[in-house]
């Protein structure tokens, strides 16, 4: 509780006196859905992206956003002294929660194999039940998560579960559509 205080009160320091502060380091854990390269340009999108850019427009504190690997990400907090990070575990109030979620709605798709018909929830259900949804641990996707009568299978990464799709042992894959455009052309890089 004490360090969320103080995480408040840096902040409304920093914002009071945005205008005389150069930028500071802002990084962000390059996996999708939260972070992930666009294009071969450099642009980046993703949840946590869309919460710091509008960070930055509401508050005027000058952000500097640095997407880095899972295995970076921990390093660069000791190397910088103005080093911040962003985190989906935040406790928002019913209100940020509102904000949050114009800023970062995503749609939920599926992927199944060629051929499956997917017209509604239930060709889902029965979909599932041949061999299961791979599903990222952690990720909830709302009523869908908790819905019992779908078998999930926990995948780790959604390429792996692309994997899996394509040697048969899972019947699709639910994920959110940056995280799986995001996936493919990661998988589409390593082929070529």
């Amino acid at each position: 509780m004490l360090l969320k205080v103080a995480g408040v009160l840096c902040f409304i320091f920093l914002c009071g006196y945005a205008p005389f502060l150069k930028a500071a380091n802002l990084y962000l854990t390059d996996v999708a859905p939260f972070a992930f390269s666009k294009d071969a340009k450099g642009t980046y999108d993703g949840i946590n992206v869309r919460i710091a850019n509008e960070l930055r427009r509401r508050s005027g504190v000058p952000l500097e956003l640095v997407v880095v690997p899972s295995a970076r990400h921990v390093v660069m907090f000791p190397a910088d002294k103005e080093a911040y990070s962003i985190s989906q575990a935040e406790n928002f109030s019913e209100q940020e929660g509102i904000l949050l979620s114009e800023v970062t709605q995503f749609p939920i798709m599926v992927i199944a194999p060629r051929g499956a018909i997917l017209r509604n929830y239930d060709d889902l259900n029965a979909l599932s039940m041949e061999k299961g949804i791979g599903m990222m641990r952690r990720l909830s996707y709302g009523t869908f998560g908790q819905d019992e009568r779908v078998r999930k299978v926990e995948i780790n990464t959604l390429e792996n579960g692309m994997r899996m799709l394509e040697a048969g042992r899972i019947s699709g894959i639910v994920g959110s559509q940056p995280a799986i455009l995001a996936a493919a052309e990661k998988m589409r890089r390593q082929i070529c």
